[in-house]
């Protein structure tokens, strides 16, 4: 009588999760296409109904997940109020100003040693000391920055809610010392990859660190996507410290990309990433069996805790937890 059971319950989970994925395709037609794209450049095919890549499973956040925490996290100056809350104790670099018109920015903010920023998107920043724009071009590019609703553009829903200011923010670093940044993805207290890097003058390096399976991150020897060399730097001065706070700062989240910047041998949050590079992961991203794929546990996310919407899709999510339940009862995977 179980084992019959069981079998009803996955032929009606199948029946749902086809249908849920006709209703993505129709209802979210941009963020599918992207997916797909994606997927069958990599030679697969994506099921966002039952997501089992770590791709899958970062479009299946933005059409399902509406974690609250995810607007405050997006928004960069919320960030840091979130931070205070908590008692965190991480640096950022200092707010100088921050307000809703450009235009009331003082001139003394627009010159030197500041990094100007927008608050509700990825991407909009103007540094101060490199060959800023004139005054009246700087407004026009940040008006123009403030007027678009950056979670049309990618479907990433967390900076919906987000109301778009600009703020200027102290420079971190000297001239001719490149900043490093850490970025850690992480899955509630487990990181499963690290990427290190800086710019300099002749190109991107990059390195990337995985668990050891003793407790620690050993480094893999090649050229990370997107850089052009391979960095051999050592992290000993700041790894420790960076792991500990990821640790923490993601404790609550199923998933989340916490980016550290190195500084003149001092370690500042820049951000806290909830839908890295707009959606996908190279290198393990589109594949269900990668480690940063198994490691995602999407029951762990808010919506599925709290069964947030209507009975259709509370049904569909305890259709999916249970099913999420018995694949990852064979997932095996090293201590990180």
């Amino acid at each position: 009588m179980q084992v019959m059971r069981v079998i009803l319950e996955r032929f009606l989970a199948t029946i749902v999760f086809v249908f849920v994925e006709l209703w993505i395709v129709v209802t979210y037609p941009g963020t599918f296409l992207q997916s797909w794209k994606r997927a069958r450049a990599e030679g697969r095919v994506p099921f966002h109904a039952f997501p089992r890549s770590m791709d899958e499973k970062l479009t299946w956040r933005k059409i399902f997940d509406h974690d609250p925490m995810f607007t405050r996290l997006s928004d960069k100056l919320g960030l840091r109020d979130w931070l205070k809350e908590t008692g965190t104790d991480v640096k950022m670099a200092p707010v100088l100003w921050a307000g809703f018109s450009p235009r009331a920015m003082p001139a003394e903010f627009q010159q030197g040693d500041v990094i100007i920023k927008a608050n509700h998107d990825s991407g909009s920043t103007w540094a101060m000391w490199d060959n800023p724009p004139e005054r009246d071009v700087l407004i026009a590019e940040m008006e123009q920055a403030l007027s678009v609703d950056f979670s049309r553009r990618h479907g990433e829903w967390g900076y919906k809610g987000v109301a778009p200011r600009v703020f200027a923010e102290a420079r971190l670093g000297k001239d001719g010392v490149p900043l490093r940044d850490l970025k850690f993805y992480t899955f509630g207290r487990r990181i499963e990859r690290i990427l290190h890097s800086e710019f300099r003058e002749d190109g991107r390096y990059g390195q990337v660190f995985v668990p050891d399976g003793e407790g620690g991150f050993s480094r893999l020897g090649r050229v990370p996507w997107g850089f052009d060399y391979e960095m051999d730097v050592p992290v000993d001065n700041v790894l420790p410290r960076a792991v500990e706070l990821a640790r923490t700062l993601a404790e609550p989240f199923d998933h989340m990309r916490v980016d550290f910047i190195e500084a003149d041998g001092e370690l500042f949050l820049g951000e806290m990433t909830v839908y890295t590079l707009g959606g996908y992961l190279p290198n393990g991203g589109e594949d269900p069996d990668s480690n940063v794929s198994k490691a995602w546990d999407i029951t762990r996310s808010w919506v599925v805790r709290t069964r947030s919407g209507g009975p259709l899709k509370r049904f569909y999510l305890g259709l999916l937890k249970r099913a999420v339940d018995r694949a990852s009862a064979s997932t095996n995977l090293p201590p990180a």
